[in-house]
């Protein structure tokens, strides 16, 4: 844990270095300065909209291991956020799973695997978003390529989880042949763990589940492009193709995010943040204060919500860091 932890904060600290290399702090005061902070109120709703839609697909995800209330995943996906706000690697995602498991009494291996489902969901959404923006917008490659890449990993990650639901026989056979050289306790946990797993993809095989799963999908994500729409607005920041900045910003971050760095993606964030502004001619330092804003509002507007939920389910930080260090157990 303390290594992983170290690596994170080290890609962290190497993007941060790339993020404020050549700052010109008057240019970046002055984009401060001229902040609309009458669109930073609406923003926050919107994102906060966002979690309401979250929370509604999780409960359709979840519908195949049980008939788990949206209050519940509503607040256990805040504390999910929350969770990767303060800690390292992404750990949210575990922490979810096990916050999940804990208040409904439901398998944390199906929950896991549930989260993940959800974000092969997520990420063939940005892609389709990706591939339109690349053919209205004459794009640098490395977007297209980016595209290419993300398009293989995600559209592969859904075809494997949908065959692993509808093939789970032969592929616990399989499995199981492969393994025939373990000792027979060890394979049992391995087929336990695998029905559980699979048990929160079962939701693939209900054609209307899954349509719905995808449309509350690309809502989500709209919403969450319409929140990065009004920063750029808030930072007073004035192209023709603003909406197209916004959409390509959203994507390029949240593909960003992806890697592992230190607790709220710090670094990581700002500099690829940055990196998508510069396609559209906006300054670095200006794309630094819209960065810098951009992640606030998102921090504190899962934190703090996060916080009270974690707090009214009876959980700590410290409590949540060590669930997150491999008590996914039953």
């Amino acid at each position: 844990m303390q290594k992983t932890t170290g690596i994170g904060i080290l890609i962290s600290i190497i993007f941060l270095f790339l993020t404020f290399r050549n700052f010109n702090y008057n240019e970046f005061a002055t984009a401060m300065q001229n902040v609309r902070y009458y669109y930073i109120a609406p923003a926050v709703i919107v994102y906060l909209f966002s979690f309401v839609l979250r929370g509604m697909r999780w409960r359709l995800l979840l519908n195949s291991v049980r008939n788990v209330p949206f209050s519940s995943c509503f607040s256990i996906v805040f504390i999910g956020f929350m969770a990767n706000a303060l800690l390292p690697m992404r750990l949210g995602e575990f922490v979810r799973a096990y916050v999940m498991g804990k208040k409904e009494n439901i398998s944390k291996i199906a929950s896991l695997s549930s989260i993940i489902l959800e974000r092969v969901f997520d990420g063939i959404i940005i892609v389709f978003f990706l591939i339109i923006l690349v053919l209205i917008y004459p794009f640098p490659n490395w977007i297209r390529n980016l595209g290419n890449i993300t398009s293989i990993i995600f559209i592969g990650g859904l075809i494997f989880l949908y065959s692993l639901v509808n093939q789970k026989k032969r592929v616990l056979e399989f499995i199981e042949k492969c393994l025939s050289f373990l000792s027979n306790d060890f394979r049992l946990k391995i087929n336990s763990f695998l029905d559980r797993f699979i048990l929160g993809l079962e939701m693939l095989k209900n054609k209307y589940q899954s349509i719905t799963v995808f449309v509350l999908s690309i809502l989500v994500w709209c919403v969450e492009i319409i929140v990065y729409y009004l920063l750029l607005l808030a930072l007073n920041i004035h192209i023709q193709t603003l909406f197209y900045a916004a959409a390509l910003t959203m994507i390029v971050v949240n593909f960003a995010i992806m890697i592992p760095s230190s607790p709220g993606n710090i670094g990581t964030f700002h500099y690829f943040c940055i990196l998508a502004l510069s396609i559209f001619g906006v300054s670095k330092n200006t794309a630094m204060a819209y960065s810098i804003v951009m992640f606030t509002l998102m921090y504190i507007s899962v934190v703090v919500p996060g916080m009270f939920f974690m707090w009214k389910k009876g959980f700590s930080i410290n409590k949540l860091k060590s669930s997150a260090k491999g008590d996914l157990n039953e």
